[in-house]
């Protein structure tokens, strides 16, 4: 009777064959597997971009006059230029009628009363008192000086015209108004302004004037050349020709260079 073989051993190449499908079989199902995570796994949403509108800048009106009751029975208003009215009731007439008691101007001014500590504001400010006829004629100047300076001109007569304007308002104590005209846009209105604050000793005037100079004017050095020796203590002759000037504007400018503010 014959004996039964027993079944025959794969060879080499039918294991390789099996051993490289059961690899290629896991690298596919981890590939499953991962990609099932990714896609099942919560993520954090990306918020979209939102492009907003520019909207343009309100063009909105000066806000009101403020207008308090005081205590005593009269009323303070409140302008937009800093000016505060006082503004009480006339008991003696009948109905009674408002009266314009007082007139101040709320200021700021760094370099009033250096000389005299004791009238020196420690945070700058400044509470003028203008007397009502006061502050209408510091009104009617200004008015009068803005008006010359949008007419422009050059000639002689416009710029002693505004330069006395100016002197006008220095004397008045408009020293805040004088200083704003430094920044004008206008030559005369600088210059006047420059003129009325150096004759007043305000250093602040010292460019301005070495730019009146600076244009060659001649006939402005009998004016500028004392107030600016006298801001500087750099002695000017009383007379010169247009070179001289030239040359000593040049040491007034190297002397505002090394000591202007």
């Amino acid at each position: 009777m014959d004996e039964k073989r027993p079944p025959a051993l794969p060879g080499p190449a039918l294991i390789a064959v099996v051993a490289i499908g059961g690899i290629v079989s896991l690298v596919i199902t981890f590939a499953a597997l991962h990609y099932s995570a990714s896609h099942d796994s919560p993520q954090e949403a990306v918020p979209p971009t939102v492009i907003r509108p520019r909207t343009p800048p309100l063009d909105l009106p000066d806000p009101p006059p403020t207008i308090s009751a005081l205590d005593s029975g009269n009323i303070l208003l409140a302008d937009n230029d800093g000016h505060l009215f006082l503004i009480g009731r006339d008991p003696e007439e009948e109905p009674p009628r408002l009266v314009l008691r007082s007139v101040y101007r709320l200021v700021r001014d760094a370099e009033r009363n250096l000389d005299k500590p004791s009238l020196k504001s420690p945070n700058g400010w400044y509470l003028d008192d203008l007397a009502s006829e006061k502050f209408l004629r510091i009104r009617v100047i200004r008015q009068k000086f803005e008006k010359m300076v949008a007419a422009g001109g050059v000639t002689g007569d416009v710029a002693g015209a505004l330069a006395a304007l100016a002197r006008d308002l220095a004397e008045e104590g408009e020293i805040p108004y004088l200083t704003e005209q430094l920044r004008d846009r206008s030559y005369l209105a600088r210059r006047s302004a420059a003129i009325a604050l150096g004759e007043e000793g305000w250093r602040r005037a010292v460019p301005i004037l070495l730019e009146i100079l600076s244009h060659g004017d001649e006939k402005a050095y009998p004016v500028v050349g004392p107030i600016l020796a006298d801001l500087t203590g750099i002695v000017a002759p009383a007379e010169t020709n247009r070179q001289e000037m030239l040359v000593i504007t040049k040491r007034w400018a190297d002397w505002w260079a090394e000591n202007g503010d």
